[in-house]
């Protein structure tokens, strides 16, 4: 892949995942997508093999993976903004390190939406829930969402794994969140929000990612 234009880059900030972050790097490597994209993935001083395997990957991978390797615990909010910041994709996808992608066409289906759909800042999907041994717990039936006030009437949180939003709207979201950054408290409803209320925001029922 070419790291001089990426139209997607995907971020995984990592902590004590040496159990399942094989699993999720391998779901996104194996994605089918005719465009380029990368993968950010940065172990925040573990203290399991969670970096080592990283760096494993990095040298199978260095042209699709990169790593930053921390001098100091960030937390997984600081990791995953310092990612994106550092990351040069069109789009910015998620995948948390314990988590994975189960269909191989999520980030074309997400792309081509987005690329037709100027006015959506952010696409997101279902989730089968698995346990720790893969085993199906339930399906996820989070509605369609469009605008803040869909947003606000959620009954549970969109799932961080199945979103893809537009990189030029979360450096502007950045700028407006300089308090929850200073505090630490960066989360991902803080940018679910946001996005909401300032684009659309395009719910796809299928079911394209294992969430544990």
């Amino acid at each position: 892949m070419n790291n001089t234009s990426i139209d997607i880059s995907v971020i995984m900030p990592a902590y004590n995942a040496e159990t399942f972050i094989k699993q999720a790097l391998d779901s996104v490597i194996a994605q089918q997508f005719n465009g380029t994209f990368d993968i950010w993935v940065a172990d925040d001083i573990s203290p399991d093999s969670t970096g080592r395997i990283i760096d494993d990957y990095v040298a199978k991978y260095p042209d699709c993976i990169h790593t930053v390797h921390r001098s100091e615990n960030l937390g997984c909010s600081s990791n995953s903004l310092d990612l994106v910041l550092r990351s040069s994709g069109k789009y910015v996808a998620y995948c948390d390190n314990d988590d994975y992608w189960i269909d191989p066409l999520k980030l074309q289906k997400q792309y081509d939406f987005m690329e037709s759909h100027p006015e959506y800042g952010m696409t997101c999907c279902g989730a089968r829930i698995v346990d720790e041994h893969d085993n199906k717990r339930n399906l996820s039936d989070t509605p369609f969402v469009e605008s803040f006030m869909d947003m606000m009437q959620l009954p549970r949180d969109v799932f961080n794994s199945s979103v893809m939003l537009r990189k030029e709207l979360y450096l502007q979201m950045v700028e407006d969140s300089k308090w929850f950054i200073d505090n630490k408290c960066f989360f991902d409803t803080v940018w679910a929000y946001w996005f909401a209320f300032h684009s659309k925001i395009h719910y796809m029922p299928e079911y394209m990612l294992a969430y544990r």
